[in-house]
C-alpha cells in the first residue's frame, strides 16, 4: 500500500539497510545517502514518515551513525539541535556549501574513503531530490541548488566500481519521479507539425 509519494519511496530504505546489516553485520555495512534532507527528524506523534528513516536506523541500532554518510545536504533542516544530534552520534555529513567549496571531487574521494574503511560493504541510497528540481519536477520536497543528471550520473559511477556494492535504491527514487501526466505542449495547435 501507498501511502504517499515520499513515503512509498523512502521507508525501503529502514528496511533494507536493516536486512543488510543483520546478514553483514553493523560493522560491515556503509550508506551513502544522497538527499537534500537529512531524514533524521525525531520528536513527532508517529515514526512511520518520509522524515524519520535515519533517525530510526541509528536509534534503534541497526547501522553505526559514523557508517552512515549524508551527501548534497542543502534544505532548511536540520536546525542547530539537529547538526547537534548528528555529531553525537557520529555521523559523517557533507553539505553542498562543502561541495561548492571544495568541489565533487574533493568530497567524492573523501566520501568513498569513509565508507569503505575496514573493507565495509556498500549501499547507496539516492534520493530524487538530491537533483536540482529542474531535473525532478515531481519530487514532493523539491530544493533548488542540486545535482544535475550528468553529476548524479558520475557521482554513482565513481562511488562504485571498486567497492563491493550491496544495493541500491537508486531505481526507486527514478521510477517514482517521472510525471504520471503527459506534459501539456506549449506549441500553438496551428504552428505543430503533422
Amino acid at each position: 500500500m501507498q501511502i504517499s509519494d515520499k513515503i512509498a519511496l523512502m521507508l525501503p530504505i529502514l528496511p533494507n539497510v536493516a536486512a543488510l546489516t543483520d546478514v553483514y553485520g553493523k560493522e560491515k555495512v556503509s550508506v551513502i545517502h544522497f538527499d537534500s534532507h537529512y531524514d533524521a527528524w525525531w520528536g513527532g506523534s508517529q515514526l512511520i514518515s518520509h522524515g524519520y528513516p535515519v533517525y530510526r536506523l541509528i536509534n534503534e541500532g541497526h547501522i553505526r551513525a559514523a557508517d552512515y554518510i549524508q551527501v548534497g545536504l542543502r534544505s532548511s533542516g536540520p536546525d542547530k539541535a539537529g547538526f547537534q544530534w548528528m555529531r553525537e552520534q557520529g555521523m559523517r555529513y557533507h553539505n553542498m556549501a562543502e561541495v561548492e567549496q571544495r568541489d565533487w571531487d574533493a568530497v567524492l574521494d573523501r566520501v568513498v574513503a569513509e565508507a569503505s574503511e575496514e573493507g565495509r560493504k556498500l549501499h547507496i541510497s539516492f534520493d530524487i531530490d538530491v537533483l536540482d528540481p529542474a531535473f525532478a519536477v515531481a519530487t514532493g520536497t523539491p530544493v533548488p541548488g542540486g545535482l544535475t543528471m550528468r553529476e548524479a550520473i558520475t557521482i554513482v559511477r565513481r562511488c562504485v566500481p571498486n567497492q563491493t556494492w550491496l544495493a541500491s535504491t537508486w531505481s526507486n527514487y527514478i521510477r517514482h519521479s517521472i510525471p504520471l501526466t503527459k506534459p501539456r505542449s506549449t506549441v500553438p495547435t496551428s504552428s505543430r507539425r503533422a
